[in-house]
């Protein structure tokens, strides 16, 4: 099997134009394979948004200590810090910002973020300003829509309940990372950079099948998106095989400066694979990786 997600991979990187890259695939939380591209698996490279699972993982682990609840409200935690335009915003709970349902919308990181390159200040305070000022969200409130915006906000709470900063509260739930000094200005929803190793083995601790995640996502914050998908902190998950299958892709777009994507996925507990790599993937072309890879577990 272990050959097979090797030829996979080689495929699909050739196909897409892959230069550098590393892959490594964990079974039973144990990496069992590495594969290099112009590159080592203990090489760092840029998560984009798998980033989004260390901000859930972290959040949780603030709810487990009772530091907050996903019932808890925008307005609540923010106080008279922040005042929004558009009323709504203060009755978000935890619960929909990490789920995305939130119905913040548009997503102005997707604007913003190119002129944020680089930078080691955090930005979500100026997401947090941007939301507040807009006069109305053009989203609905328990709708999905997917959007950086709701992990900006997830950044500030955990500033909030934790009295730390971001990266002080999260740091420790991936020994192996730290914030880009690229892209560390979104670490909340995008900007964490480690080895695709570490990855592999945070994500092993936290969605594989002894972790308390993994044995039941539905514990926590989720949102259903239809033919059995959920979405939960930071990752998209789905019922397999009497246990769960967790997965999400990243990437970044910047023509010129930054076009690169990661991928990250396990199999009911037992197996799983990262892949990180210097291409700027088509929702066709990571739709390509995870089938391959898919047909690999499932054949």
């Amino acid at each position: 099997m272990i050959a097979n997600f090797e030829t996979s991979w080689t495929q699909w990187a050739d196909k897409v134009g892959v230069r550098k890259g590393a892959f490594v695939v964990t079974k039973n939380g144990k990496v069992v394979h590495r594969s290099g591209r112009g590159a080592k698996t203990s090489q760092a490279f840029e998560m984009h948004s798998l980033s989004k699972a260390v901000t859930g993982v972290c959040l949780a682990g603030l709810v487990s200590a009772g530091r907050l609840k996903y019932s808890d409200m925008v307005g609540q935690i923010f106080g008279d810090g922040v005042s929004f335009k558009d009323g709504r915003v203060a009755q978000v709970s935890v619960a929909q910002l990490v789920t995305h349902t939130s119905g913040l919308k548009p997503d102005s990181t997707q604007r913003d973020m190119a002129k944020w390159l680089g930078s080691k200040k955090p930005k979500h305070d100026a997401v947090i300003k941007t939301v507040a000022q807009r006069k109305k969200q053009q989203g609905a409130p328990g709708r999905y829509f997917y959007s950086n915006e709701n992990y900006a906000l997830l950044g500030k709470i955990i500033e909030l309940r934790s009295g730390r900063s971001y990266v002080q509260a999260c740091s420790k739930y991936v020994p192996g990372g730290k914030p880009s000094s690229l892209t560390g200005g979104f670490a909340p929803w995008g900007g964490w950079k480690m080895s695709v190793e570490a990855y592999a083995a945070f994500h092993s601790k936290n969605f594989g099948a002894a972790s308390k995640i993994g044995r039941a996502p539905s514990r926590h914050a989720n949102a259903a998106l239809g033919g059995g998908a959920r979405y939960g902190l930071g990752t998209f998950w789905r019922p397999s095989g009497g246990r769960f299958n967790f997965w999400h892709f990243g990437k970044h777009c910047f023509r010129g400066r930054l076009m690169a994507g990661s991928y990250a996925v396990s199999w009911m507990g037992k197996w799983g694979v990262v892949a990180a790599y210097d291409v700027c993937t088509s929702d066709r072309q990571n739709g390509a990786l995870d089938e391959a890879m898919v047909a690999v577990v499932y054949k």
